[in-house]
């Protein structure tokens, strides 16, 4: 089953994102390629709040529905809606698990209908405007990028995606020609 997480933008705590700066997007950029963890470990979760709080760590990269759920927003000033990836979610059974419960359980499990992540993904894009919102009344100044900065975001991602890839192999490099294809 696939689950949707949502778009990701970057967070700040000492300085909003400036359109102009190429070097800004760049930070951003970092943020969001930065070397990924076990985000559901709370002592992860506790660490990098309190990086955030002390200005060890300036920023962050994910969805406003992670930022709420971490309570990482409590430490960020500034929101860059770049929306700059995508972030979904997979749930992976063991098989040794899998054999090892009752017949109905593993039924429910391996035929979850698609419209439940349909559902799920419709529900989620939905609450990002309200987040967002509830971001900026909590006292986050939000930056809405213009195409054009967009752009200027997605032209310097484009060697971080093509290193990615390429790391990744044949099937990623095919993958992401075919996302660029879109």
């Amino acid at each position: 089953m696939v689950l949707v997480i949502g778009a990701t933008s970057a967070c700040t705590s000492a300085r909003p994102t400036d359109s102009a700066k190429q070097d800004d997007f760049k930070r951003d950029l970092q943020l969001a390629s930065a070397t990924t963890m076990d985000l559901a470990a709370p002592k992860v979760n506790e660490a990098l709040l309190t990086s955030l709080e002390t200005g060890v760590v300036d920023g962050f990269d994910n969805t406003p529905l992670f930022a709420f759920a971490t309570s990482w927003y409590q430490a960020a000033h500034h929101l860059n809606v770049s929306r700059h990836s995508y972030q979904p979610g997979i749930v992976v059974y063991s098989k040794t698990w899998l054999d090892g419960l009752p017949a109905d359980l593993q039924h429910i499990l391996t035929t979850i209908p698609t419209e439940i992540t349909t559902d799920g993904r419709e529900q989620v894009r939905r609450m990002d405007p309200i987040l967002i919102r509830n971001l900026a009344r909590s006292g986050i100044s939000v930056h809405e990028p213009s195409a054009a900065e967009r752009e200027a975001f997605a032209k310097i991602g484009r060697p971080v995606q093509a290193a990615a890839a390429q790391r990744g192999g044949a099937q990623a490099r095919a993958l992401l020609k075919a996302l660029l294809a879109r």
